[in-house]
């Protein structure tokens, strides 16, 4: 689940760059030595949804992690000195899926020069915990469990992966 505020864009991304590269050696998108990008319809209508919560939900492996991942960070660069919340039940499990997306894009995006590589601090169990952006907006980890240490008044949104693991915490 991710909850959603209105939005006045300061600056254009084009969404196609926070996406991994095309790996479909038959794609017919592909042309020679050039990377390219696909969003799923079903990618693409979660992106689009401005309603305060959205909820996306689909069998493992379905493609959902990547854009609610994306929906976060957009929000993060679109808004300067947003606050944000990744959670997941524990840390292991949010380091190896959601988080690990998370700074994949991030990555991705600081390769093309589309924003300044972030700074990342706090360090819990091996893995950062908190990403700082250039425009002072900042994402953290917590997890599910500890989930009323990590959330205030003042976040902007915030996303749960795998929500079914916490729903006594929520």
């Amino acid at each position: 689940m991710l909850t959603v505020l209105p939005v006045k864009h300061t600056q254009h991304y084009n969404l196609l760059d926070f996406f991994p590269d095309c790996m479909l050696p038959d794609c017919p998108d592909y042309i020679l030595n050039q990377q390219h990008q696909h969003i799923l319809p079903h990618q693409q209508s979660f992106l689009d949804c401005t309603e305060k919560y959205c909820y996306f939900q689909g069998g493992v492996g379905s493609a959902k992690t990547i854009p609610a991942v994306i929906k976060a960070i957009k929000l993060s660069l679109d808004i300067p000195n947003n606050k944000g919340v990744i959670s997941r039940l524990n840390y292991d499990d949010l380091f190896d899926s959601t988080w690990r997306d998370t700074k994949a894009v991030l990555e991705r995006l600081s390769n093309k020069n589309i924003i300044p590589e972030p700074t990342y601090k706090k360090k819990v169990q091996g893995d950062y915990t908190e990403i700082l952006l250039h425009n002072g907006s900042e994402i953290k980890a917590i997890q599910g469990k500890n989930w009323s240490r990590g959330l205030g008044a003042s976040h902007g949104w915030f996303l749960v992966d795998d929500a079914m693991e916490s729903m006594e915490e929520f």
